[in-house]
């Protein structure tokens, strides 16, 4: 039981460059499996699908990759380059028990400063 994010890392630009990673479970569950995809900071990057139930697995696709895409925001400041902590979660109430454990992982989004 377990899930795979394909890259703990990417980068983008305030430029409103993109790139992308997937998300695959790691074995077949017996109910649904929902994995929030959330952003620390939406003022450098952005992320979607997002939200609390951004990604839904079910019986039939466990297997099949779903891809996040980031892109980065141009916040209008000299601030140097940044990074956002993308957090991955089963959101539990909507999961098969069995992930209901699973610890969080997370993937850091480089932005770089076009300021």
């Amino acid at each position: 039981v377990g899930f795979s994010v394909s890259k703990s890392a990417v980068s983008v630009s305030e430029s409103g460059s993109t790139e992308t990673f997937t998300v695959v479970l790691d074995s077949q569950p017996s109910s649904d499996v929902v994995i929030g995809v959330v952003s620390g900071d939406a003022g450098e990057a952005t992320v979607s699908p997002s939200g609390v139930s951004a990604l839904t697995f079910t019986s039939s696709n466990w297997a099949t990759a779903q891809t996040v895409t980031v892109t980065g925001v141009a916040d209008g400041l000299d601030d140097g380059n940044q990074d956002a902590t993308l957090t991955l979660s089963v959101k539990d109430d909507a999961s098969d028990n069995a992930f209901d454990s699973l610890a969080d992982q997370t993937v850091t989004a480089t932005v770089t400063d076009i300021d």
